[in-house]
């Protein structure tokens, strides 16, 4: 039989008292077969909980993290709480919106020409951005993380030529920074040069920001000359960028 012994430290002037409950059952502790020290907590000790630094109306014993987006883990005495920016419940963290400033002429037939110039970030009254925003080189726009992502895009298309057989505004996308492949097209005619409206929208799986991008072009069917329109005041031709999730 091993036995329990209670030694007192001779350095010390102070009592420690062993006080039993008020309880009618027998209980017992069961000490760990380990050397150590043990640590106490007075009754009645909690945890303070903070949500962005405002500290909740009552505190807590015990903490419970739920939802497929949420991890706890750490093995000492800090934990660290580990909440996913995607569908476990992050919201949108990015959100852009750009437009073309000038007018891009488009002349060449049965081929697509890009708009590679006069791109800007609106600028308008009450324009808000949300996060790191989209980048532009001659046309071809870079994403600022990995993602899934939401593209509207508009154009505003008037003839200035006597008229046109068909038009296509088209968006190109690239996997490898090289290679574009049309992921989508809004086709459209005119023959008494009034502008027509395009639109057209896509979700991009971004896995690689250096290697994921797109960019703009128009596909002329037959010779004419026409106008995808453009201004710096407002937005006729432009497209707007939204973060979804996690890739």
């Amino acid at each position: 039989m091993s036995n329990v012994k209670i030694q007192g430290n001779a350095s010390g002037t102070g009592t420690i008292t062993l006080q039993a409950p008020n309880t009618n059952t027998d209980r017992t502790i069961n000490l760990p077969d380990l050397s150590g020290n043990l640590g106490l907590t007075s009754a009645g000790t909690s945890i303070t909980v903070q949500d962005e630094g405002s500290t909740l109306s009552t505190a807590a014993e015990t903490l419970n993290f739920v939802g497929s987006g949420v991890t706890a883990s750490g093995t000492g005495t800090t934990k660290t709480i580990t909440i996913s920016g995607g569908g476990g419940g992050g919201g949108i963290t990015m959100a852009d919106h750009w437009r073309l400033t000038a007018g891009r002429n488009f002349v060449a037939a049965n081929t697509t020409e890009f708009i590679t110039a006069n791109w800007e970030r609106s600028d308008s009254t009450g324009y808000g951005q949300l996060g790191t925003g989209m980048t532009e080189s001659s046309g071809v726009f870079s994403f600022p993380s990995t993602g899934i992502y939401f593209i509207h895009a508009e154009a505003l298309v008037v003839d200035t030529g006597g008229g046109w057989e068909r038009i296509d505004f088209e968006l190109h996308v690239t996997t490898n920074n090289s290679t574009y492949s049309v992921v989508n097209l809004k086709r459209g005619g005119n023959a008494d040069e009034r502008a027509v409206p395009y639109s057209l929208s896509s979700i991009i799986d971004v896995t690689d920001t250096s290697n994921v991008k797109f960019k703009f072009g128009a596909y002329q069917k037959q010779y004419h000359t026409a106008d995808i329109l453009g201004d710096t005041n407002e937005t006729r031709t432009g497209f707007t960028v939204i973060r979804l999730g996690d890739t």
